[in-house]
Formats: C-alpha cells, structure tokens, sequence
C-alpha cells in the first residue's frame, strides 16, 4: 500500500517516557528526517479536522492538532501516552489487541466505532481508520479518527423513540395498525387483532375489508390529508368484526415519515363509550318524561286550584255575603223598632251592623282576590300595578315596574304570574317588616320574568321551614309552565324572588 512520503521517513523522537530525543518542536510535535515540515503531506494533516496519529510498538510517534482538540490533551502529553490511553476504559484492551495485530500485519476490518475518554473525563465517539505502514523501516499503524458523537446520540434518541413506539404497538391499549398510502396494512399490534376478533394470520390485507362501505370515503380523504400534510385530524367510524359486528372507533392517523408512505394508526375502541352514551340518552329521555308529567301533574293542580279559588270566590260574594247583607238588614230592623228606654241595646246593634259591613267589604275584597276578574278586563300590567296600589301602605311603599310592553298571554301566565306577586307581596309584608318592596315585570328573549325584591329582615334560604306553603306554591306554578322560581336572600339584606316562564302563545300561535 503506498502511503504519502511523510510517513515512510525516518523520524527523530519527541521527547518520551524515558527517551529525551535530540529533536522535534518545543510543543512536542514530531518531526521527520528529511522532510520539512512545510512540505504538502505535513501541511495537510497539521491542519486537517480529522485527528491522525501515528504508533509504532505502544508508542504514539505522531499526532496532530485535531487529536488535540478531540481529546482535550496537548499535544505533548499525548506523545507521552500509550496508544490507547485515551480509549474508553471499556474499550482500551481490544483496542490496543487489535492496534498491536494490526502493525504485525494481521487482517481486520478497516472501519471500527471507538469510545475515547477525554482528558475532563467525557466520552466522544469515534469512527476509526487503520492501516499498517512502514514507518522507518519498521511497521506501524497510522490511524485516522472522526468525531461521530452528535451521530450517535442522534442514533440513541432513535432507537430509544422507536423503542417507546414498538412499546406502543405491542401494547394493548390502543390498537395500532401500520399500512401504507396505496392502503396496505402491513403490521397491527395484539390490541387491533383483540378488538376486531382476528389473528395476525388471518387479518385482512387492506384497510377497506375491515370497513364497512358506506364509511370508505373516509378512508380515502385521510389518505388526501396525509399526502398534502402527513397528518389527519381524528375521526370516527366504524369497523366490521370477524363476526359480522360492527366496532366503533376514533382514529388517528400519521406519516411516519415526512413525504414518506408508510402510515401508523393509532385505533381507540369506543363501543363502551357508545354504549354509555345510549345508556345516558335512555336516561334523559326518561328524565325528560318524568318532568314532563310532573309539568302536567302540577299544571293540573294548579287549574284545579285555582278554579277552587273562583268557585269559593263566586260563594263568598254570591252567598255569604248576600246572607251577611241580609242580617245586617235584620239587625238595623231590630234596632229601630227599640224604645228610648233600651237606648243601650241601641247603641251595641248599631256596632254590630257597623261591623257586619265592614266584615261583608272584607269578604267582598277576598272574592275579588280569588277570582280577578280585572285580569281578563285590565290585563297584566294594570292588575299589578293596581295590585300594589292596594298593597301600599303607610310603612311600606309597593312600586310596581314595567320595563317593556307587556302582551296579552295565556291565560295561565297571566293567572300565575299575578298569583306569584300576590304571594311574594303578602310573605315580604307578613314576614320581612319592609320598609320599600319593588316589583319589576321584564318580557325578553321569549319569556316573561317577574322580580318581587323587598329590603326586610331577609332569611336563609337553606333553612326554609317545611310549612312555608307560599314559597311551595310558586314553585309548583313555575314547574306547571316549565318556569323556574329562583329565591335571593340574606338575613339582614333583603330577598329578591324571581319567577321567570317561556310566554305561552294560544292554538292560533299568537300571545294572549
């Protein structure tokens, strides 16, 4: 094998381990018999980023500065080591067996991977290039050394991803299918084979046997997505089981390369998930039918109750006070046909009849309240305010609102809503001692909401008492329309009720 002359002089030693030398450079670089150390071969390897070395016996006759700087040594220290002084522990007896084998002419691979240890103790890899020359006469081996550590971790970091996928995909979490974009399938974890019922003998060739025709499109626009971006946003379809079931699944699926063509598959079954949806759909419809029959159960308390209320409305004017009338009539007769001498019996029938009156324009008001006829005549809006009118007195004001235009709705809102403030007014005055109570009636977005908020003693609202039938009753009026009541309160701040309902239109579809 010709090598370049430089190699082939005769060269005087450096300084070594017992041997002072007459010659080389005061760094410790080696110099050679007969050749200048300008000359092309010295030049190009003095400045060359691949470190050289050159060793005959154990003793390192020739380095570089590349070697140098590889391995944190100067390089007079380095011509003062062995060859492989500086190879990785681990790695230091087959290196020097085989630099030894090499320069009695043995035959070994020309290319070998190397750990060395530099001189702070960090390991770097190294592709290394040997070849036995004659190196003054006598035989030695001249070797090359590049850097290949950023290769090598590059290469772990691979091997180590492929390892956590390969974990992945034997795996049986996630069935994990591998094909390609002409739709092969080339490999499918355990956890596939599990979740369509097949072997790795027996799967299917393509991804569109295992689909059922009708979810095929899909298949080919994932395949569209892949080659335009190497991604596909997840989807859900279905599979068809060995046994003629279908699975339903959420796919995700990538390149593994970038312009590649081979794709994995990341597969979830969802058919619990499925099944818990159309459990929890049952339920709801359940759900929703139970509400709706409670609605309908208390929207026919409610007419019941109220048609009590017109029914004993109707009695108290039409017969109790008609009979009330009619005994006072009796009383003022008796009184007048009394002498002068029963003057005392005079004055006390006289308090009675005052008393029947007053007790007969009570009841009178009580009917009305039992059946307000001013509702279908007044409507909404003037029945509450006329409402508060009557509720005011000369330690609590009632002011009655009415943010927007109120139209004439059905009956029953109309009805329930009056009944909600009468009975938020009667609790607030009954209960809170109120100084000021606002109610508020505001139409918006298709409902009708009413606000009674006073500024009394307030409560707790988590400890209502079970008797509190008033709060009850507006509840069961606000479940009759399918409303909700909401109740706001403090002790010492207050209390906002608020009744709220869709408006409720006529067979016609118009509000009433």
């Amino acid at each position: 094998m010709r090598t370049c002359d430089v190699w082939r002089g005769s060269v005087e030693q450096p300084p070594t381990r017992g041997n002072a030398g007459s010659g080389g450079h005061q760094d410790g670089r080696a110099t050679f018999a007969g050749v200048s150390p300008q000359s092309n071969c010295f030049v190009l390897a003095e400045w060359m980023e691949v470190a050289i070395f050159v060793a005959q016996g154990t003793t390192l006759r020739y380095v570089n500065p590349a070697a140098a700087r590889m391995t944190g040594y100067t390089l007079a220290e380095l011509l003062q080591m062995e060859f492989w002084e500086f190879v990785h522990p681990e790695q230091q007896a087959i290196a020097r067996e085989r630099g030894l084998a090499r320069q009695a002419g043995v035959e070994l691979p020309r290319h070998v991977e190397y750990m060395l240890r530099t001189k702070t103790g960090a390991t770097v890899w190294v592709d290394f290039s040997g070849t036995r020359i004659e190196y003054d006469g006598k035989p030695a081996l001249l070797g090359t050394a590049v850097d290949i550590t950023s290769y090598k971790q590059v290469e772990a970091a691979l091997r180590r991803s492929e390892a956590r996928l390969r974990r992945l995909v034997d795996s049986n979490v996630l069935g994990v299918l591998m094909g390609d974009l002409s739709g092969r399938i080339l490999e499918a974890n355990d956890g596939f084979l599990s979740m369509l019922g097949y072997t790795a003998a027996d799967l299917p060739l393509r991804w569109d046997e295992l689909t059922p025709p009708e979810w095929r499109p899909l298949n080919a626009r994932a395949v569209r997505a892949l080659r335009e971006s190497g991604v596909a946003a997840p989807w859900e379809k279905e599979y068809v089981h060995r046994d003629g079931h279908r699975v339903p699944v959420l796919i995700g699926i990538a390149l593994l390369e970038p312009e590649g063509e081979t794709t994995v598959c990341f597969v979830i079954d969802l058919t619990d998930r499925k099944r818990a949806e159309r459990a929890l759909a049952a339920s709801l419809a359940e759900l929703r039918a139970s509400e709706e029959k409670l609605r309908r159960f208390a929207a026919r308390e409610v007419a019941v109750r109220e048609a009590e209320r017109k029914r004993l409305g109707f009695d108290l004017h039409d017969n109790v006070c008609q009979e009330l009338i009619g005994v006072g009539m009796l009383v003022a007769s008796v009184r007048q046909r009394l002498g002068p001498e029963r003057g005392d019996l005079a004055i006390e029938l006289a308090r009675a009849s005052h008393f029947l009156a007053e007790l007969v324009e009570h009841l009178r008001l009580l009917a009305r309240e039992l059946r307000p006829l001013q509702l279908r005549d007044l409507g909404l809006e003037e029945s509450l305010h006329a409402l508060a009118t009557r509720m005011s007195s000369s330690t609590t004001s009632v002011i009655a609102r009415v943010a927007s235009p109120v139209p004439r709705v059905a009956d029953e809102v109309e009805m329930s809503l009056y009944r909600v403030a009468q009975e938020a007014l009667a609790n607030a005055l009954r209960h809170a001692e109120p100084s000021s109570i606002a109610l508020t009636l505001v139409v918006r977005d298709g409902k009708i909401r009413l606000e009674v908020h006073d500024d009394g003693c307030g409560f707790d609202p988590t400890r209502r008492p079970p008797e509190a039938l008033g709060l009850t009753s507006m509840e069961e009026r606000a479940l009759a329309l399918g409303g909700r009541l909401s109740v706001e309160s403090t002790p010492g701040a207050g209390t906002k009720i608020a009744f709220e309902c869709p408006i409720v239109r006529s067979d016609d579809g118009a509000p009433r």
